[in-house]
């Protein structure tokens, strides 16, 4: 049975403020995404298209980072014990891979090749991090990607518009559960957030387009229009010997 968030969030309970830390991280999916090859000369590919494939550049880079942003967010909220929030930001993690897997995939089409780039995050408690994500993604939806689409309309190359409004209906996806919880909680959010984990849901994700739905899909995806037999049901990530380290860090 699928469940609504928005009637599940209740208040009153507690939150630990952890100190922010720095930390560096490889802008990889750790073999989610499609397959990629080293580097080639960009300006020899694409030709005829060199704003969709700048575009394209800047969407993969972008979506490789939130995806191993989301991944760092889902240690620290395992650390903190807090299961749920850690499967709400895997699964947006998995979201993410398949958005940048699809831009790796059209720039190949394009006879573009993409690269790997270093990334820095500030990682903070649970609390601060979903402040974060919930500031992102409301920027992808109202600033990032519009200008991404009017820059593709220029040049019209149907495949990079296709994937580029997928993401975008995507991250709306996101930015709703992550207002849920905002709206919901006010100064009491670590209480919310403990609440949440009272809450028994499953997330399922699209493989085609990365639409992330908090229940069993009903139908055929709503973002792309796929079978329903597209949605994979994202599996409860598992503390790991990194968040329990995390955790052992913060208690020093």
């Amino acid at each position: 049975m699928q469940v609504d968030l928005a009637d599940r969030l209740h208040f009153l309970a507690r939150v630990q403020n952890c100190s922010r830390r720095k930390l560096l991280v490889w802008a990889a999916c750790a073999g989610i995404l499609y397959p990629l090859r080293p580097l080639t000369a960009f300006a020899q590919g694409g030709i005829g298209y060199p704003q969709t494939v700048q575009v394209l550049r800047e969407g993969f880079l972008s979506e490789t980072a939130a995806h191993n942003r989301y991944l760092e967010y889902m240690t620290r909220a395992l650390a903190e014990d807090y299961g749920n929030i850690a499967y709400l930001f895997s699964s947006f993690a998995r979201s993410e891979a398949i958005h940048a897997r699809n831009y790796s995939r059209v720039l190949q089409i394009l006879g573009v090749d993409c690269t790997l780039v270093q990334g820095e995050f500030d990682i903070g408690d649970t609390r601060s991090n979903l402040k974060q994500a919930a500031a992102r993604e409301l920027e992808k939806i109202e600033s990032v990607y519009p200008a991404y689409i009017s820059r593709l309309e220029e040049e019209q190359f149907a495949q990079a518009l296709l994937h580029c409004r997928y993401a975008w209906d995507a991250h709306r996806q996101h930015k709703d559960k992550l207002t849920q919880i905002m709206n919901y909680s006010g100064f009491f959010m670590g209480a919310v957030i403990r609440k949440l984990e009272d809450i028994d849901f499953d997330f399922f994700v699209c493989q085609v387009c990365g639409s992330t739905l908090d229940g069993q899909p009903q139908g055929d995806c709503p973002i792309c229009g796929s079978s329903v037999d597209n949605y994979n049901n994202i599996e409860r990530p598992q503390p790991t010997y990194a968040s329990i380290k995390y955790n052992h860090s913060e208690k020093e």
